[in-house]
């Protein structure tokens, strides 16, 4: 039992690094893309905050750094999905 949850929990982790390493920041005006912050050794996970999209560390709380998604041509970058 405590092998199949290992294994699952491997799975997960692999999906959530899929979906990271898709997910890119791209400013709207200029169109240049960049990779997502990494924060505690991995990158930020993109999250809602108060009805704001926000960077969030993955430790969750027991980092709880959240940041603004950063600025390009002074305006927000946008996540969009690479691949």
């Amino acid at each position: 039992m405590i092998e199949q949850l290992s294994d699952f929990m491997e799975g997960i982790e692999e999906i959530l690094k899929k979906e990271v390493e898709m997910a890119k920041l791209k400013c709207n005006k200029c169109g240049v893309v960049q990779d997502i912050p990494v924060h505690c050794g991995q990158p930020m996970i993109v999250t809602e905050i108060n009805e704001r999209t926000m960077l969030a560390c993955r430790m969750g709380a027991a980092c709880g750094i959240t940041k603004e998604l950063p600025k390009h041509c002074d305006q927000p970058m946008v996540v969009v999905e690479e691949g």
